[in-house]
């Protein structure tokens, strides 16, 4: 966003975003010798692309903790990676409403296929972890 459009960056104040990061050093813990202690983060993740990396970054450590412990209390499952991506359209509003009634569709195939009605691959998951950008 800062080299698209200046003008957005420069009233948003994009331009100080992460300017400086104040780390400490910790000798004593060779596990995590180096942390960031303080920061000038704008924290727009919507608009500021350091920011937004720092937040998917947070939401896959977070993610990640969470299908490690599913995966040690029922070690049979296996993980997958399933994504749905669609086109780009002139309206979002028209691309985020195709995209919910596909997953809306998968969803519905996949109560049909438990219930003996139809065969889908869907049948294999036991859960998953949904996120939209």
């Amino acid at each position: 966003m800062r080299q698209n459009r200046p003008d957005v960056a420069a009233r948003l104040q994009l331009e100080q975003c992460a300017s400086w990061l104040w780390f400490h050093e910790f000798h004593e813990h060779p596990d995590r010798p180096i942390k960031l202690a303080r920061s000038n983060f704008c924290k727009r993740y919507f608009v500021c692309d350091f920011c937004a990396a720092r937040r998917a970054v947070r939401h896959a450590q977070a993610t990640q903790l969470k299908a490690l412990a599913v995966l040690r209390e029922k070690p049979n499952l296996r993980p997958f990676m399933f994504t749905l991506t669609s086109p780009n359209m002139e309206s979002l509003s028209g691309m985020v409403t195709r995209h919910f009634n596909a997953w809306s569709n998968l969803v519905r195939r996949r109560r049909n296929a438990l219930a003996g009605k139809s065969q889908t691959v869907m049948t294999e998951f036991e859960g998953g972890i949904l996120a939209g950008e």
